[in-house]
């Protein structure tokens, strides 16, 4: 299973996600899902969606884990929430916009 989701989905979510986390990895974060948000669209075989969730420090990532895996988040983890958002350029191209709320 891919970091960041703790439950099987489509493989073009899943690829979604990848997408996802290579745009946190930029801001040397993970990406912790949460929840689909809507505007989902099917994109070259990805399923594109906004998403809620956590865009925790990397250094900080497996901790989180551990308690995201277990559905036991503790509110520490609050200052970390994130929307998650996608949109096409000028030239049909993908982007995704990641960023603590």
């Amino acid at each position: 299973m891919i970091t960041g989701l703790r439950t099987r989905e489509p493989l073009g979510f899943t690829k979604f996600i990848e997408i996802i986390q290579q745009t946190a990895a930029k801001k040397g974060s993970v990406f912790f899902l949460d929840c689909k948000e809507g505007h989902e669209q099917v994109k070259n075989g990805l399923i594109a969606s906004d998403c809620s969730g956590w865009l925790v420090p990397a250094e900080e990532a497996e901790e989180f884990n551990a308690e995201y895996m277990d559905f036991s988040e503790c509110d520490c983890w609050d200052k970390y929430f994130a929307w998650e958002t996608w949109y096409e350029d000028e030239n049909g191209e993908l982007k995704i916009d990641v960023s603590v709320v």
